[in-house]
């Protein structure tokens, strides 16, 4: 991040906010504090950019799009656990204009549609509005099967995000189907020891954990997520 942050001062200071190396650098200086987990850095960083996007593509570009929900995303991270927060409610706001731009740009059919419309659930099931997280979900994992297949990991995660949504609204049989599923997915994916296949593991043994089904399941689930 440092070094990131030097070249973005010098690509600056040479070529100017607004030429395209000098978004790259800001592009990857935010990502990378993404990583590291510090969203309030990187919804900083993703907010410059969006303004500079916005002045060098124009609004309604899919790049600039893409950008809104890289902050809608981080901002939705700084969210969580809140329902009240208003960072939620610009997050929101921030994936519902990035979807209409995809939709006329790309088509309702394109998976980044999908992609943006499971952001959105989460920031609907995260403002507790349970029946709109639900209702999101399912056209989400609906686009993302026809455009991708099961066997991808954005579908997977979709489909997780829809078994919490199920869950949530206390349908915990279809939950457990559901993320059977994405078990199997990630699996054919991404392998038995990918950190995501893990975690997989780990949510359907506490679902099966809390409903007191298949405990010897449960916990064979659980001693291979760890």
């Amino acid at each position: 991040i440092r070094v990131q942050d030097q070249a973005l001062e010098a690509l600056q200071a040479a070529l100017g906010s607004d030429h395209q190396r000098t978004i790259v650098a800001l592009s990857n200086a935010a990502a990378f504090k993404r990583t590291l987990g510090d969203w309030k850095s990187a919804a900083r960083d993703f907010r410059d950019l969006l303004e500079r996007q916005t002045r060098l593509q124009g609004p309604d570009h899919p790049v600039t799009a893409r950008v809104m929900v890289q902050l809608a995303t981080a901002l939705l991270e700084q969210g969580v656990g809140s329902p009240d927060n208003p960072v939620l409610v610009e997050a929101d706001t921030l994936f519902r204009r990035a979807l209409g731009i995809f939709e006329a740009q790309l088509g309702p059919a394109h998976p980044q549609v999908g992609v943006t419309l499971s952001g959105l659930g989460v920031v609907q099931n995260e403002r507790t509005l349970l029946q709109d997280a639900l209702a999101t979900q399912t056209r989400a994992v609906a686009v993302l099967r026809a455009a991708l297949g099961d066997a991808n990991q954005n579908t997977a995660v979709a489909v997780e995000r829809l078994a919490i949504a199920h869950w949530r609204l206390g349908a915990p049989a279809e939950a457990i189907r559901l993320q059977r599923e994405v078990l199997g997915s990630l699996l054919a994916v991404a392998g038995p020891k990918h950190q995501e296949t893990a975690r997989a593991q780990a949510t359907l043994c506490s679902y099966l954990a809390w409903q007191r089904e298949a405990l010897e399941e449960a916990q064979r689930l659980c001693t291979d997520a760890l």
